[in-house]
C-alpha cells in the first residue's frame, strides 16, 4: 500500500501535464486484489443480512418466533467464524471469503429444518419440553447425516492438486462441524426462552394438504417425468462437452480493474505480457558461448519467431546479432552472428563486462554461462494454446541440438499453464471422492444400497446441470468454479436425506410406500423449499463481488440448488411412491 502511494506521488506530476501514465507490477496487483477483497467483504455483510431477513420473513411470515430463533443462532455462528480462522491458521483470501456466505446459508438451512419441526410440534399443542423431544427425533439424525455429507463434499477438495482448494475444504468442513455443534447444543437454549408462553396452547388448524396432492400427481406422471429426465441427461452431456478450462489472470479480474485494463493495453499495443521460457543447458561451464551451441541457439531463435502467436523472441544469440548489426553500420543483413570468432569473442567480453549495469542479462544466461534461456513473448491466450506453443518451441530447440545439450521448459510459466490439466484432474477426483463417500454414508444411514443410489442419482442430475451450464454459458473451469460440483453434491443431497429419512420412518411404522411419500411431502415439503430459498438467497450475495469467478461460483451453485430442489420434489415422490413395501 505504501509502495502504491509513493508511486502515485511520483507519477502525479506527469499526469498533471495531461500525460497518460499507468503502472503494473506484482506488488500493485496484490494490493488491488487485497483492497477489492476487503470491499467485497464489506458488501457481503449488509447484502447477506438483507437477503437473510427477506427470505426468513417470506418463509416464516406468520411466525416471528422462529425468525428470532434463527437470527440469534446466526449471530452466534457469525461471532465464532473469526475463531475458526484463528484455530485453523488460515487467512482471509479470495477462496476462503467464499465460505462466509456459504457457511451462513448452510447454517440457516439446518436451522430451518429444526425450527419448522419445533413449530409444527408446538402447533399441535405440545408443551416446549415435549416439542423439543419431537423435534429432536424428527430432525437430529437426518441433520447430522446432512452435515456429514456437506462436510464430505468439502473435504473431497483435499483430493485437489491446488493448495488453495484443499485449504478451502478443510476450513469449510471445520465450519460445518462447529455450526452443527452450535445448533444442536447451545443454540437450542433459545427455543424454551422464545416459546415458553406457548405451553398448553390449543392445537392450531391442520396443515395444508398441498404436499400430499403434489406427491400423488408426481406418482401419476411417473413415465412422462422419466422421459423428461432422459432428455435432460442428453442436454447435460452436450453441455459438458462444451466446458473449457482457462487460467488466464485477466479472467479473475473485473473489466474495470486497473490491472486488467493494463494487461489488455499491453496486449494490444506491446505484443502481450506473457513470457514462455525454454531452458537450454550446455552441460558445462562457458558452454553457452561455444560456437556450435551459439549458432544452434540463433537458428532456433529465427524459427521460433515464425511460430503462430509469438510476438517477440529474446535470446543471448539475438543480443550478439544486434551488436553485430550496429558494428556493421545498421545494415539489416548484418543481423547475424559474426563469422569472425575474434570479433564474436570481443562482443561476448563487452557484454560480460557490463552485466552489473545490465540486470536483464540474468534473464538470458546464468553467471557461469552453462544455461541460456529462449524466451517467447505472446499475447493473452487460453492455457491450452500456451502449452501447445511451448511444446513446439521445445521441439525446435531439441531438433539439431549439439551432443550433451538438454532442453527443458518445465520451470517457470509451464507450472502455471499446467493448471488447466490439474483443474480437470481435481474436478474428477473431488467429485468421485464426494460421490463415493456420500453414497457409503447414506447406505449406512438407511441400511439400503438402493436408497443411497437413488439419492445420489437424484442429486447428480442438478450437478450435471451445473457443469453443462458452464459449457453453454462459456464460464471457464478455474480454481474457483472448479469447487462448485463437489460442494453442490454435498449440499444438494441434504434435502434428499431429510425426505428419504422421513419416508423410511413412515414405512417402518407400517405406512405403504405411496402413503409414506405423501406424509413425507406434507412434513418435509415446506422446510425443503425454505432451505433452498435460503441457500439460493445466500448464493446471491456472491453476485455483488468484484471478482468474476466468485460471481460465477454463486450463480452456478444457485442454479444447482434450484435444480436439486426440483429434482427432489419431482423425482423422489414419483419414484418412492411406486416402491414396493417391505
Amino acid at each position: 500500500a505504501i509502495f502504491q502511494e509513493e508511486l502515485d506521488v511520483a507519477l502525479q506530476p506527469f499526469r498533471d501535464k495531461g500525460r497518460s501514465v499507468n503502472a503494473i507490477g506484482l506488488p500493485l496487483i496484490e494490493q488491488e486484489i487485497y483492497t477489492t477483497l476487503i470491499q467485497d467483504v464489506k458488501r457481503f455483510v449488509p447484502t447477506a443480512l438483507a437477503v437473510l431477513l427477506l427470505v426468513l420473513c417470506v418463509t416464516f411470515r406468520h411466525a416471528p418466533r422462529p425468525i428470532l430463533f434463527m437470527l440469534f443462532n446466526q449471530l452466534m455462528g457469525i461471532a465464532l467464524l473469526p475463531a475458526l480462522f484463528q484455530i485453523t491458521g488460515l487467512k482471509l483470501n479470495i477462496f476462503t471469503v467464499l465460505l462466509v456466505p456459504l457457511l451462513t446459508g448452510v447454517h440457516l438451512a439446518m436451522l430451518a429444518h429444526l425450527g419448522t419441526a419445533f413449530q409444527r410440534a408446538s402447533q399441535q399443542g405440545q408443551k416446549v419440553a415435549e416439542a423439543l423431544q419431537t423435534m429432536w427425533r424428527e430432525v437430529f439424525r437426518a441433520s447430522g447425516f446432512a452435515a456429514l455429507t456437506t462436510g464430505i463434499g468439502l473435504l473431497a477438495l483435499l483430493a485437489s492438486e491446488v493448495s488453495q482448494l484443499r485449504e478451502f475444504g478443510v476450513l469449510g468442513a471445520a465450519g460445518i462441524t462447529m455450526l452443527f455443534g452450535l445448533t444442536f447444543g447451545p443454540g437450542l437454549a433459545w427455543l424454551p426462552v422464545l416459546f415458553e408462553k406457548q405451553n398448553g396452547k390449543a392445537p392450531s388448524k391442520p396443515q395444508a394438504t398441498w404436499g400430499a396432492d403434489w406427491a400423488d400427481r408426481m406418482k401419476a406422471n411417473y413415465k412422462p417425468l422419466m422421459l423428461i429426465t432422459l432428455l435432460a441427461l442428453g442436454i447435460i452431456v452436450v453441455g459438458i462437452s462444451q466446458v473449457r478450462t482457462d487460467v488466464r489472470a485477466s479472467e479473475f479480474l473485473n473489466v474495470n480493474s486497473p490491472t486488467r485494463k493494463m494487461i489488455e493495453e499491453m496486449d494490444r499495443g506491446f505484443g502481450g505480457i506473457n513470457l514462455v521460457q525454454v531452458e537450454i543447458d550446455s552441460g558445462k561451464t562457458n558452454g553457452v558461448v561455444e560456437p556450435v551451441l551459439l549458432e544452434h541457439l540463433f537458428k532456433v531463435h529465427q524459427r521460433a519467431e515464425a511460430l503462430d502467436g509469438v510476438t517477440a523472441v529474446y535470446s543471448y544469440a539475438q543480443l550478439i546479432a544486434a551488436i553485430n548489426e550496429i558494428y556493421e553500420g545498421g545494415k539489416s543483413e548484418a543481423f547475424r552472428l559474426p563469422e569472425n570468432l575474434w570479433i564474436r569473442g570481443a562482443f561476448i567480453a563487452a557484454i560480460n563486462s557490463q552485466k552489473e549495469q545490465l540486470p536483464f542479462l540474468a534473464a538470458l544466461y546464468d553467471p557461469h554461462f552453462r544455461t541460456t534461456q529462449l524466451t517467447l513473448r505472446t499475447r493473452d491466450m487460453p492455457s491450452e494454446a500456451y502449452l501447445k506453443l511451448l511444446r513446439k518451441a521445445e521441439a525446435l530447440a531439441r531438433e539439431g541440438a549439439p551432443d550433451g545439450v538438454k532442453v527443458s521448459a518445465d520451470s517457470g510459466i509451464r507450472s502455471i499453464l499446467e493448471a488447466d490439466r490439474r483443474i480437470v484432474r481435481s474436478q474428477r477426483k473431488s467429485v468421485l471422492w464426494s460421490v463415493g463417500l456420500i453414497g457409503l454414508v447414506l447406505a449406512v444411514l438407511w441400511r439400503s444400497v438402493a436408497l443411497a443410489v437413488l439419492a445420489l442419482a437424484v442429486n447428480l442430475l442438478p450437478v450435471g446441470l451445473i457443469i453443462a451450464l458452464q459449457g453453454f454459458a462459456g464460464v471457464p473451469l478455474n480454481s474457483v468454479t472448479i469447487m462448485v460440483a463437489a460442494i453442490a453434491v454435498g449440499i444438494a443431497v441434504d434435502d434428499t436425506i431429510h425426505f428419504i429419512t422421513h419416508w423410511r420412518d413412515e414405512m417402518m411404522e407400517g405406512a405403504s410406500a405411496s402413503e409414506a411419500a405423501r406424509r413425507a411431502m406434507v412434513v418435509k415439503g415446506r422446510p425443503i423449499v425454505a432451505t433452498t430459498a435460503i441457500l439460493v438467497g445466500m448464493m446471491g450475495v456472491f453476485w455483488v463481488s468484484s471478482f468474476p469467478p466468485v460471481v460465477h461460483f454463486g450463480l452456478l451453485l444457485a442454479v444447482g440448488l434450484v435444480g436439486a430442489l426440483v429434482s427432489a420434489l419431482v423425482l423422489l415422490p414419483a419414484w418412492l411412491g411406486r416402491r414396493a413395501s417391505k
